[in-house]
């Protein structure tokens, strides 16, 4: 009997190594053959995708892309590369993939995934200007989402319960294909529980370089706290990312360094030593799906401060491993960040009930086992 295929559609190979390779992996050993369909132009990454067995397929998809040509082409190219494949299922990552993938299988009747990371996020991106071309848009995509939905071949996969009952409320689905999984997971062997360390303290900002991460409201809070004099370091761990219309200028991350000690160390491979080193961790973001950076913080034992919405408030149990704090409001911000560097005991209590719930609950052991559960469903 020939191997069950699966193709993944990814915005880009790093996301998918970093959030999906796992799955793949897990897929492949349980002789499914596994394509990925995605953009990339380094070397070493295309060569660990080949390590793990992952077939490799170069499509045009670029996120910031508003080229009417470009999307055309990069929608034939999906378009064709399923018909050629002719995989048992889809499994379709991000907005694009999801729009573009789920309207070439629900042409061709394909069994297909939509993994939704942040579903309100497109009623989010237009909210703060809701014109008429915003309005139209908003139309466009609920549109596209009801249509591509109603494929009886299809199963979403949700990360939080706000964007669960959001879903419900707005897209027109049965909920017996709508499943609740909480991210990617941690690997638990690799964030390891680590005390501590003595020194100055290490605040640490685990995302990519975007104003709707938190990332002003971060340097403001830096500012607070250390305005007599520096009582941590404040360090943003991400990559800049151009092609987002949150990105924080170049030119900014260059001077920021040593103002107010905060510091920019840019994209951090081994961001399980950095967690090692510090003594909290603080995602201010606006909205997530469901952020697997504090998954992986609270893997490594760190007290989590983030905000009180949707995806975030999935890690954080509101003074048990970490605050709660409103969006955008960085004085309290600071203001509890203060307050853990100042009560020790308080603080290293939160470091083990945040490991205390990551073995409970973003264990990638379980989160991949929940995965590969809804495959077999397609082979029933």
């Amino acid at each position: 009997m020939k191997n069950k295929k699966i193709v993944f559609i990814v915005n880009d190979v790093s996301f998918f190594l970093s959030h999906r390779l796992v799955i793949a992996k897990k897929a492949t050993s349980l002789n499914y053959e596994v394509y990925l369909l995605s953009k990339n132009t380094e070397k070493e990454k295309i060569k660990e995708l080949k390590i793990n067995k992952i077939n490799y397929i170069n499509i045009p998809i670029s996120r910031s892309s508003k080229n009417i040509l470009l999307e055309i082409y990069l929608f034939i190219s999906i378009f064709y590369n399923l018909l050629k494949i002719r995989p048992n299922i889809t499994h379709l990552v991000t907005v694009k993939p999801i729009i573009y993938g789920g309207i070439v299988s629900r042409i061709l009747n394909f069994n297909v995934i939509f993994a939704v990371t942040g579903l309100n996020y497109i009623d989010y991106i237009f909210n703060e200007n809701k014109n008429l071309l915003n309005k139209f848009l908003i139309f466009l995509f609920k549109s596209a989402y009801n249509f591509i939905f109603k494929n009886k071949n299809s199963k979403v996969i949700i990360q939080n319960k706000d964007d669960y009952l959001y879903f419900i409320n707005n897209y027109k689905i049965n909920k017996e294909n709508i499943y609740l999984i909480q991210g990617s997971g941690v690997d638990l062997k690799k964030f390891k529980f680590v005390d501590i360390p003595s020194g100055i303290p290490k605040i640490i900002f685990p995302a990519r370089m975007l104003a709707d991460k938190g990332f002003y409201e971060f340097i403001k809070a830096a500012k607070i706290v250390n305005k007599k004099k520096i009582l941590a370091e404040f360090l943003l761990a991400g990559s800049h990312d151009p092609e987002n219309p949150e990105s924080i200028p170049i030119s900014y991350l260059d001077k920021i360094n040593n103002n107010h000690g905060v510091y920019w160390v840019g994209f951090v491979k081994n961001i399980n030593a950095l967690f090692n080193e510090s003594t909290i961790v603080v995602l201010p973001s606006y909205k997530e799906g469901l952020p697997k950076s504090l998954q992986e913080a609270a893997g490594a034992g760190r007290p989590i401060i983030t905000t009180d919405t949707n995806g975030c408030r999935e890690v954080v149990d509101d003074k048990v491993n970490g605050y709660l704090v409103p969006v955008k409001d960085y004085k309290i911000l600071a203001d509890k960040i203060t307050f853990l560097l100042n009560n020790k005991n308080i603080l290293l209590n939160m470091c083990k009930k945040s490991r205390i719930k990551a073995e409970k609950q973003f264990d990638q052991n379980i989160i991949v086992d929940q995965h590969i559960e809804i495959y077999k469903k397609y082979e029933k």
